[in-house]
């Protein structure tokens, strides 16, 4: 496994960054397919799409040079090569995205819910690429397991995590296909990704093996993220919920003259 997947000179082309090239591009090719199954129209979705994308970029970058400045005004090509994918940052595409979608008119409920097979798309081929730079797994004496040259046999997390994610880019695509009520796909993919987040944390090794806590950060994350699919579903199965049945009077029952 490399870092590098092209070197020319200076010019370095990171393995990761091929990945997510290559699962940005696929996820708004398939975004034209769930535009439509959502009710939104197909160049609304990709505009957004992008819109996405560019603040994704620029929000992590920002944030990257501005918690390492000192070493960005010494190093400025060598942070920017540095990953910038973090919470805060997602949480603030997800403003920006939030303040396009009110301008543009969009219905936020919709393009969640033809976003959120996408997303899950993009999440399983950005888990391959987090494995073509090497494994983080934890130990284990699985017949599969991958050697490590520190903690010997490892989990392949990544590979588990992307099979995770694939699978469940398939059922919300089903459920996209079924679904009438805006924002029900969306919840749905919060609700089952928060577990698979969750769980397999636990066999990823953790960013810092000299810190105990109670859960990381992304489990927190991953609770809250099963929490808020929880709310915003319950309403809508409650919703659902056949009425409870009126027994018929019986034939005993004496009639009204």
């Amino acid at each position: 496994m490399h870092a590098n997947l092209l070197h020319l000179g200076h010019l370095h082309i990171p393995v990761f960054s091929a990945f997510a090239a290559v699962g940005l591009i696929v996820a708004l090719l398939l975004s034209q397919r769930t535009a439509r199954l959502a009710g939104l129209a197909t160049e609304a979705m990709w505009d957004a799409g992008m819109a996405a994308a560019i603040s994704a970029l620029v929000v992590s970058r920002l944030l990257l040079v501005a918690t390492n400045l000192k070493n960005f005004l010494a190093y400025p090509l060598l942070v920017l090569s540095l990953p910038s994918f973090t919470v805060s940052g997602v949480f603030l595409t997800a403003v920006i995205l939030a303040i396009y979608l009110r301008r543009e008119r969009l219905s936020i409920a919709r393009v969640a819910d033809a976003s959120a097979p996408c997303l899950t798309l993009l999440w399983a081929i950005l888990s391959m690429g987090a494995f073509a730079t090497g494994s983080h797994g934890m130990p284990t004496t699985l017949p599969w397991a991958l050697e490590d040259r520190l903690l010997g046999t490892i989990h392949p997390v990544e590979v588990y995590t992307a099979s995770a994610a694939l699978f469940l880019t398939v059922l919300l695509f089903r459920a996209l296909s079924f679904s009438t009520t805006p924002g029900k796909t969306a919840a749905t993919g919060l609700f089952l990704a928060g577990p698979i987040v969750f769980f397999l944390d636990f066999l990823t090794q953790p960013a810092d093996p000299t810190q105990i806590i109670l859960l990381d950060p992304i489990q927190w994350l991953a609770l809250a993220m099963i929490l808020t699919g929880f709310f915003l579903l319950f309403p809508q199965l409650a919703a659902n919920r056949p009425a409870p049945r009126r027994d018929a009077p019986s034939e005993s029952t004496p009639h009204a003259v």
